[in-house]
């Protein structure tokens, strides 16, 4: 049991140090970003009497600009990851203690008219399911009480899935990649409800008829209205272009919160998915229960690409 604590101390101890990097490296992606979009404006002022130098350096500050906010999210979610394995590891050294109440109890899961689930306490606080639990998806929280609900019977079957844990048991690394990448966003069952919905729902946009040309002559208007600022300094027509797409925002503005809500939160849902079918598919499955799982995954093409492309199609609509 010491060696196990020790594991998991040292887990915790390296993802601490790993954790305290990524916060000093995002600290300084904060200020770069920020003295670079400082650069972006001021330039054109700057350098005045060059126009053509100017516009071209606030150009160049305005592409690290938005580079650096890509950088700052993506150590955003490293920093979240790495927050997981700290959690993930400090909630196993809980339960060495005999303390599983970091883990999902499955209450829901409680059935009083079951044959014998509520009798052996399967679901709940101190449960079988709560100190067996390490579930990222709703999904896979239901898949775990349906086993224990309706366990399996055949030899065969039950041989089979040893196996599969068995090999599962060995790949502690992986398990645990494979729970911070599933704790990076958390379902709620009212999200997972949206799914059910798809193909019922309808929304429409005043606009829609008008949108394709808006969205090609806005940008132009807006990008003409700051050189014509620049060459002339008036800036008339930059507050005209900023009052056009102000309106537009309040006239759609209902009708973008609607469509938001149907997809915005979907497209992080699938992409989650994605990353963790993407985590099986790599893996090369020794056991028999393991490599058929695959084979079935693969009936209909490779998983996480299909549901990627899905939430590349599904965040288009995303767009406010």
């Amino acid at each position: 049991m010491d060696n196990i604590r020790d594991f998991y101390l040292q887990k915790v101890s390296g993802y601490e140090l790993m954790l305290k990097s990524i916060s000093r490296e995002m600290t300084g992606l904060s200020f770069a970003r920020l003295a670079a979009f400082v650069l972006f404006i001021t330039t054109p002022f700057i350098f005045k009497g060059l126009l053509i130098a100017g516009i071209g350096l606030s150009l160049i500050f305005l592409i690290v600009f938005l580079i650096l906010v890509k950088k700052h999210i993506e150590k955003g979610l490293k920093k979240k990851y790495c927050e997981n394995l700290i959690k993930i590891n400090k909630e196993e050294l809980n339960a060495i203690d005999h303390d599983f109440s970091g883990f999902c109890s499955g209450e829901e899961f409680i059935d009083p008219n079951h044959v014998n689930s509520f009798d052996l306490d399967l679901f709940g606080k101190g449960s079988l399911f709560q100190y067996l639990s390490r579930t990222v998806t709703l999904n896979g929280r239901a898949q775990l009480a349906c086993l224990l609900n309706e366990p399996l019977e055949c030899p065969e079957k039950i041989t089979a899935r040893q196996e599969l844990i068995g090999e599962l048991a060995t790949m502690v690394e992986w398990r645990q990649s494979f729970m911070a990448n599933g704790m990076l966003y958390s379902e709620d069952f009212s999200e997972s409800k949206l799914f059910e919905k798809w193909g019922e729902e309808e929304f429409s946009l005043k606009t829609i008829n008008i949108l394709p040309l808006l969205m090609i002559l806005l940008p132009l208007f807006s990008v003409a209205s700051v050189i014509y600022w620049l060459i002339t300094g008036n800036f008339t027509y930059f507050i005209l272009s900023g009052l056009l797409q102000f309106g537009l925002w309040m006239v759609e503005k209902k009708n973008t919160a609607i469509i938001y809500h149907q997809f915005g939160k979907r497209v992080k849902i699938l992409k989650k998915y994605a990353s963790l079918f993407q985590m099986i598919e790599t893996v090369k499955w020794k056991s028999t229960e393991g490599k058929a799982i695959i084979d079935e995954l693969y009936r209909y093409g490779i998983p996480s690409e299909n549901i990627g492309k899905l939430s590349r199609i599904v965040a288009a609509f995303d767009h406010r």
